[in-house]
């Protein structure tokens, strides 16, 4: 009998400690303790098991609350209790990680900070790692690609401001920024065509040519200034041209009178010539 009752005060507390060792291990609920509280080994690795389950619960109870924080964009909580070996690891993980999210997100908001007040020269020095380095260097890529775009830009509007039109955007560029520099070029060639065709018409009509005309098609505004200059050259010409033809009439006719005049002149001259003779006989 008193062996079964040494059994018992033994196997007892073993299979409560189980049962809860087993009930953690099923549901990961750390809340969960070993009433065993002898004096004996089993009460140790009693206490022991409670020890280690409350240092889990605190650990990741205090994780959760970081974690939470940073889901609602707080980086300020960290994990700060006191814990060792694995859960110090694990601690140490996640307070590196809110840092470096921390660090991205302030990069993050100086850039777009610096975008947002037409700043496109705007850098970042800080050291990061992994997909945050790459996060970080992305967002810095994309800035360098809209200074170059704007400084290339703003080069071809300063020559556009001094009525020079050969100016290009030469720089490579991607997606909108590059349907934007295409879309300016174009415009660039549009008016230079425009302005060619406007100047030869111009210096021919200043030279006295009302031959030229602008052969080009031309959209927009410099499609009715076209057939302004067209239409201006053709009623210049016909103008002209009737000028001419009454100069052509006048000169027929002074052409005309002096010679009826020279006519006249030789009559009266014979005639007076005849008359002398005709006294002197």
């Amino acid at each position: 009998v008193l062996a079964f009752v040494i059994a018992g005060s033994i196997t007892g507390p073993i299979k409560r400690l189980m049962n809860v060792i087993v009930k953690v291990e099923e549901s990961a609920d750390f809340s969960q303790r070993s009433d065993v509280d002898s004096k004996d080994e089993v009460g140790m690795v009693a206490k022991a098991f409670n020890s280690l389950t409350e240092a889990m619960q605190q650990a990741i109870a205090a994780a959760n609350f970081s974690l939470a924080r940073v889901c609602e964009g707080d980086f300020s909580e960290k994990v700060t209790i006191d814990v060792s070996g694995d859960l110090d690891q694990l601690k140490q993980g996640i307070n590196e990680s809110v840092d470096n999210i921390e660090k991205t997100m302030s990069v993050l908001n100086e850039l777009m900070a610096a975008l947002a007040n037409g700043d496109f020269s705007k850098r970042i020095s800080v050291d990061l790692k992994g997909d945050f380095k790459r996060n970080a260097d992305a967002a810095a890529d994309a800035m360098a690609s809209l200074n170059m775009a704007m400084d290339s830009i703003n080069k071809v509007m300063e020559a556009v401001a001094q009525a020079d039109f050969d100016k290009r955007v030469e720089v490579a560029l991607k997606g909108d920024l590059q349907t934007l520099k295409e879309n300016l070029n174009r415009s660039l060639d549009v008016v230079m065509l425009g302005i060619a065709d406007t100047t030869e018409i111009t210096v021919a009509l200043a030279d006295g040519d009302l031959t030229k005309r602008v052969e080009a098609d031309h959209p927009g505004q410099f499609g009715v200034l076209k057939n302004a200059l067209n239409d201006t050259m053709n009623k210049m010409g016909e103008i002209v041209g009737n000028i001419m033809q009454s100069a052509e009439v006048v000169k027929s006719a002074s052409d005309e009178i002096a010679s009826g005049n020279a006519d006249m002149s030789k009559r009266a001259e014979e005639q007076a010539s005849s008359l002398e003779e005709t006294a002197s006989s």
